[in-house]
């Protein structure tokens, strides 16, 4: 069985709708141009069948590459990712559309839309029904009662259990992992009537009675019975004139011996009992994970992050997807203007790029308030107060970014702290403009450490300093990251405390596109093997373009980055 690929954007992917009813019935819609989105028989581009739905409901359009969507004075209004839309909105892939009935009430029957990239179209849309005694449902490449040979599977991928409490899906600790309403999930995730949940290339749709699924390109087979006869739906085909034809499919149940349903296992005495163990081991194993680890892990996914300059829009940098560990201590290493402030700045949720940036089940772009708490960053240009000692300067920054319920004694107790770590306690009563660079350096990363955020990113901090007092600084940032924090820099003296990171991100931008790609994401040992030099300033030299006095091979180790990630 050949190892499960890492996922990666595709870029011939296209923009797709897909439409999950009340009912079970689910459908896809190519995105391009201008569209209009109604019910059927009323004459909008992208029609469904539902009550909720007005006759023009609203409007999708493409711009420059990018989804736009207005509500047109719909009588039961547009809800994205629970907010209602009053005004023209920026669509990214993974938000949710829902429409309520008009008169909701607690809980309601929803129908839901969601833009998603696909390469493969249009999806094959299928529904299994869920009867009360199938407890099981194994999903995987290899193995399990639901196969799908789908390269981003893992051989165990994930199950849906059915215990007294309803269903549950888990996560099998698979490599690309599983998404419910686009978010990732750390263990299991209890499920109610309208969720979505995406496995590789196979999204599911709930609806407490049955499974809808849609896969593209993607060979499916249960219990060993091919499943091609299963067909449920709405049919989008396109007419001779040009118009999309909405029909409905008939449901066909799937053959299968009167002996055993038709997917997963018959429900055993006491297997109620025997789930709750399970969910709770898996849950409680995924706990113990992440406080041994000390936090959560911050996935990366930036499809492309572009800038507008004279009016024309321009690509910084394209194709990055990574994740990073509680306790990292990582290295941003690039080659001359190949992004790497763009990367950071990206990552922590500055400046926003098109993709999804995850700490653990949090979206940093779309839940911003909450996770900017997280967060601490230290820029290039030291911004503290001068005119004021250095304890004092501490304490201000305390009272300003710890919570509201903290009192004057956590104040205190955590600027001790900062000064203690950052080695400034000697200098607690010295006014912040008497003090060396050095020090300088640490007042400024402290006043940042005193939130004591999870998520730490420095640019350029040892800029200035000389080789010990850099190393001294160094030293001081992986304690930080040993507290089980994340901490991402950037330097441009990575061999003075080499021995001190554990990851390095390399950035370098290529001649094919002229655009900032991740060329390779891994030990600094591994990295130095992997771009053949004896140092990390070495790698520089081997991916600076020729007129920058490199080598120019950023296009080569990017093809060989790509390939080493196709065989893992």
């Amino acid at each position: 069985m050949d190892k499960t690929l890492l996922f990666r954007h595709d870029k011939n992917s296209v923009p797709f709708l897909l439409c999950f009813l009340p009912d079970g019935h689910a459908c896809d819609f190519p995105l391009k141009g201008r569209q209009t989105f109604g019910r059927a028989g009323r004459g909008a581009d992208l029609a469904v069948p539902s009550p909720y739905i007005s006759g023009r409901h609203g409007e999708f359009g493409i711009v420059q590459g990018r989804i736009m969507y207005r509500d047109t004075g719909s009588t039961n209004g547009t809800y994205i990712n629970g907010q209602p839309c009053t005004s023209i909105k920026e669509i990214m892939p993974g938000d949710i559309f829902t429409f309520y009935p008009k008169n909701r009430t607690e809980g309601p029957a929803v129908f839901r839309m969601i833009p998603v990239f696909l390469k493969h179209y249009p999806l094959t849309w299928r529904t299994v029904p869920l009867s009360s005694d199938i407890r099981e449902i194994l999903v995987g490449r290899g193995e399990g009662s639901f196969r799908l040979e789908d390269p981003y599977v893992s051989t165990r991928h994930a199950t849906f259990f059915n215990s007294a409490q309803g269903w549950t899906v888990i996560d099998l600790k698979s490599t690309n992992g599983v998404y419910v309403n686009t978010r990732r999930i750390n263990g299991a995730s209890k499920l109610v009537p309208g969720d979505i949940v995406q496995i590789g290339a196979t999204w599911f749709y709930f609806t407490g009675r049955a499974l809808c699924f849609g896969t593209a390109g993607v060979p499916v087979t249960a219990s060993g019975t091919s499943l091609d006869g299963t067909v449920h739906g709405m049919t989008v085909e396109k007419s001779s004139d040009g118009a999309h034809e909405k029909h409905f499919g008939e449901e066909i149940p799937p053959a299968a011996p009167e002996s055993n349903p038709p997917f997963g296992n018959r429900r055993e005495p006491g297997a109620d009992d025997r789930i709750n163990r399970i969910e709770d081991s898996v849950r409680a194993e995924a706990a113990a994970a992440a406080d041994e680890a000390g936090g959560k892990s911050l996935m990366i996914d930036i499809r492309k992050r572009d800038v507008w300059h004279n009016f024309r829009k321009r690509t910084l940098l394209s194709d990055i997807k990574l994740t990073i560990d509680p306790g990292d201590f990582v290295l941003i290493l690039g080659g001359s203007g190949a992004g790497k402030s763009t990367f950071l700045k990206a990552v922590m949720g500055y400046n926003q790029a098109e993709g999804t940036i995850l700490y653990g089940d949090l979206d940093v772009y779309r839940e911003y308030e909450e996770v900017k708490y997280e967060i601490g960053y230290v820029p290039q240009k030291d911004l503290v107060r001068l005119n004021d000692t250095v304890y004092n300067t501490l304490l201000a920054a305390a009272q300003m970014r710890m919570p509201a319920s903290a009192s004057a004694a956590d104040h205190v107790r955590q600027t001790e702290w900062a000064m203690s770590l950052l080695g400034l306690t000697d200098e607690r009563n010295n006014m912040a403009s008497m003090i060396s660079g050095g020090q300088l350096k640490r007042l400024s990363i402290a006043t940042e450490l005193v939130g004591n955020p999870s998520l730490f990113f420095l640019d350029e901090p040892d800029s200035g300093l000389d080789g010990p007092m850099s190393r001294d600084l160094m030293e001081s940032l992986r304690k930080i990251a040993d507290l089980g924090k994340i901490v991402l820099i950037i330097t441009h003296s990575p061999d003075r405390s080499i021995d001190l990171f554990k990851k390095v991100i390399v950035l370098g931008k290529t001649e094919k596109d002229n655009v900032g790609h991740l060329l390779y994401f891994g030990t600094p040992e591994n990295a130095k093997a992997f771009f053949g030099t004896d140092s990390l300033e070495g790698i520089i030299r081997r991916i600076n373009r020729k007129s920058e006095n490199g080598d120019g091979l950023a296009d080569h180790f990017l093809e060989k980055y790509e390939r080493m990630q196709g065989k893992t």
